[in-house]
């Protein structure tokens, strides 16, 4: 797929100056395969401000020439996530993905806890569908649908 932009972040486990282990995390962001979905898998406890810094970053390689899809992945995220976090998404999407047609955006998570995220995100991205789904078919099903 030609339209196929990769951004990922990997912080290898090590021991810092004082000795104590840095925690283990990496961040992928890309566009397609499907085309047009912008995909962000997270593995570990990814800090929320760099998720924010990636996820506009992939807002800026995938256009706004289409309507909005994004496919988050938190199935092996440990992290968390701030409100301010989703909120600075938000903001970049608006600027960059197309007003005219809405998005969606699924939220991939095995926990109930973390997919009732979605109730959340949809006050941020009010012109857009949020849905939560236990596994990546079902959610790439739901966004590449007509």
């Amino acid at each position: 797929m030609g339209d196929r932009q990769d951004n990922d972040f990997a912080v290898p486990a090590e021991s810092g100056a004082d000795g104590a282990a840095r925690p283990h995390y990496r961040i992928q962001v890309m566009t397609g395969p499907p085309e047009g979905v912008l995909v962000a898998r997270l593995i570990g406890p990814v800090p929320g401000a760099l998720f924010a810094d990636r996820v506009c970053g992939g807002l800026r390689d995938w256009g706004g020439e289409r309507p909005f899809r994004c496919l988050l992945d938190l199935r092996r995220f440990e992290g968390l996530i701030g409100y301010d976090d989703f909120a600075f998404v938000a903001t970049r999407r608006r600027r960059c993905a197309r007003e005219d047609a809405p998005g969606r955006i699924a939220l991939v998570a095995h926990g109930a806890f973390d997919r009732a995220r979605a109730a959340t995100l949809q006050t941020l991205f009010p012109a857009d569908a949020v849905r939560g789904f236990e596994d990546i078919d079902s959610a790439l099903d739901w966004l590449t649908a007509p």
